[in-house]
């Protein structure tokens, strides 16, 4: 979620900025153990968000198939 127009004290190299980011994750640990790596992962799921949808749609239905009840 990114909020616009926000005022207040900045991290250096940011004092222009005035939108904050935040990620929203329903885990009981966060993915990444650094910010590099949480932006790498970023741009793998970008590179491959639209890749293969039959590949994907095909894969789902069997994974949906093994699910016990």
């Amino acid at each position: 979620m990114k909020v616009i127009g926000v005022e207040g004290e900045r991290l250096p190299d940011s004092e222009g900025d005035r939108t904050q980011d935040f990620v929203m994750v329903n885990a009981p640990a966060f993915t990444a153990a650094t910010s590099k790596k949480f932006l790498s992962n970023l741009k793998l799921l970008a590179k491959t968000t639209d890749k293969a949808q039959g590949a994907k749609k095909a894969l789902s239905a069997v994974l949906r198939g093994t699910e016990k009840p």
